[in-house]
């Protein structure tokens, strides 16, 4: 009888999911970060120019385990950061290791995460989303002809919220704000555009 009705919730909640269990969106959006550091780490060098934010974009895979929850796989490109220091009795290695300590960082990667959404109409929802962010973001300097690269990566949180509008049962358009917190924080205000399958 247990092994009957068990059976039973497996085989709706089953024939529920894969229903149209993947989602498959676009993001298009703004990202926008903080010098790292503060003017006191820059010694010799005057900041002239700083370029915090930058176009962002994404795509993103979800897998519904249930109506309101599912998980997501995605790759983000935050876009890049400026900074434009003047120094006149530095050494093109003093100068990119300044730059390296302060230049806002703006970075690309994976996404892995959870969301879980809020039906508030028919055709109206809201969700939360949290995970976590594989990233990788390159400095490099230049000063006359000679160019200087470092690396960073890491793995980061992110959070956001966001509310969807579903014109029908594949296609929806929805606005998102995600939290990034990396050595500063990365606020990414998007809108996108979801096909479910």
């Amino acid at each position: 009888m247990r092994a009957g009705i068990g059976l039973m919730v497996v085989a709706l909640w089953s024939a529920a999911v894969t229903a149209e269990p993947f989602e498959l969106g676009l993001w298009l959006g703004q990202a926008s970060t903080d010098v790292r550091g503060n003017s006191a780490d820059i010694m010799s060098a005057d900041i002239v120019g700083v370029d915090d934010n930058d176009t962002s974009w994404g795509v993103e895979l979800g897998y519904a385990l249930t109506d309101d929850f599912g998980l997501t796989l995605g790759y983000v490109d935050q876009g890049e950061g400026t900074l434009v220091l003047q120094a006149d009795t530095i050494t093109p290695a003093a100068y990119h290791q300044q730059v390296r300590e302060v230049a806002p960082l703006l970075a690309e990667g994976v996404t892995l995460g959870g969301a879980l959404r809020f039906p508030v109409a028919e055709q109206f929802s809201l969700f939360a989303e949290a995970g976590a962010f594989f990233w990788e973001s390159k400095v490099k300097s230049s000063n006359g002809t000679e160019t200087l690269k470092t690396n960073f990566d890491g793995t980061d949180m992110y959070v956001g919220t966001g509310a969807s509008y579903h014109w029908s049962p594949q296609w929806s358009a929805s606005v998102r704000y995600r939290y990034y917190h990396l050595d500063e924080t990365v606020n990414d205000w998007s809108v996108g555009l979801s096909y479910r399958f």
